[in-house]
């Protein structure tokens, strides 16, 4: 229906089911594919999409994504995996397969601050390096509700950023760290994970 209303072409259920069933084997074979053993930088973030479930209701499904930069500085899609939401605990499942499909280290991991993804992250791959987002960190810290004053000030920083129109986030950043009520707290979480931290997030 969708095709035929938004492509004009209608597409047959026998049609679709026997494309689904040539292109299946592919993304098995994709998706258990070996990998190499080690990954200069990987980021991890989870997009979440609007689909239609087995009943016909919309629901929201998230489709956690890995890219990796190879040793060769080549990007690749590492894996997809879908989920009804995000969490730590799917993160590690997602991690766990990586480990299996041959990756032995991660140098840089870089995540947002979902609530116990470091600590998932190091559980898998002691020895990587976690980085923070810190444009995450500043759409989501409390620090930026508690000061009001300050915060109606740096909306017009604040603002581009969470709209995704912002082209240098580095030098909200650097205008962010002009003002002490806010940077005090926000230093912490902008910080690196290292190896063997305890301190990983509150």
């Amino acid at each position: 229906d969708w095709m035929e209303e938004n492509l004009g072409n209608r597409v047959s259920a026998e049609t679709i089911s026997s494309i689904t069933d040539r292109v299946l084997p592919e993304i098995k074979a994709w998706k258990s594919r070996l990998l190499d053993p080690v990954y200069p930088i990987v980021w991890l973030d989870a997009i979440h999409y609007k689909v239609t479930d087995e009943r016909g209701y919309a629901v929201t499904r998230a489709i956690y994504n890995v890219l990796g930069i190879t040793k060769e500085g080549h990007k690749e899609l590492l894996g997809m995996y879908i989920s009804k939401n995000e969490g730590a605990n799917f993160w590690l499942g997602v991690l766990t397969d990586l480990q299996n499909r041959g990756v032995q280290d991660i140098l840089i991991a870089c995540v947002d601050g979902l609530k116990g993804f470091p600590e998932a992250i190091v559980s898998v791959y002691p020895d990587a390096i976690v980085q923070l987002c810190i444009v995450h960190q500043i759409r989501t810290n409390s620090c930026f509700r508690v000061f009001t004053l300050t915060t109606i000030v740096l909306m017009k920083f604040i603002i581009p950023i969470s709209k995704n129109t912002v082209d240098n986030p580095a030098a909200i950043i650097l205008e962010v760290s002009k003002y002490p009520a806010i940077s005090c707290c926000f230093s912490y979480r902008d910080r690196i994970v290292m190896p063997g931290d305890e301190a990983v997030m509150d």
